[in-house]
């Protein structure tokens, strides 16, 4: 999977959440929005691309900035609840400037 295909992957499954039928009277709290709500463009991921090659990529950026990363390879998405102290860290030292 590429950068771009994970950017299209997650808008879809946005998409689709908000189309699920309600079963439960009250839904969680993520779920309570609808999906043109759900703006999970503006997500902050960590992209680990081509990992153990030359081409090895680490970086913090936004789901709608995946397109423009390089990496043929993805490996690993992350997506960061609440971070603070060494996570922060990490994640900040893996942003584009």
């Amino acid at each position: 999977m590429r950068p771009e295909d994970a950017h299209a992957s997650l808008h879809l499954m946005a998409e689709r959440l908000g189309e699920r039928p309600r079963k439960r009277r009250t839904p969680p709290r993520f779920l309570q929005k609808r999906s043109g709500d759900l703006d999970v463009g503006t997500w902050a991921v960590v992209l680990c691309a081509d990992v153990g090659t030359a081409d090895e990529v680490f970086v913090t950026t936004t789901v709608d900035g995946l397109p423009a990363e390089r990496g043929g390879r993805l490996n690993c998405l992350l997506v960061p609840a609440a971070v603070e102290g060494v996570e922060a860290a990490a994640i900040a030292r893996w942003q584009r400037v």
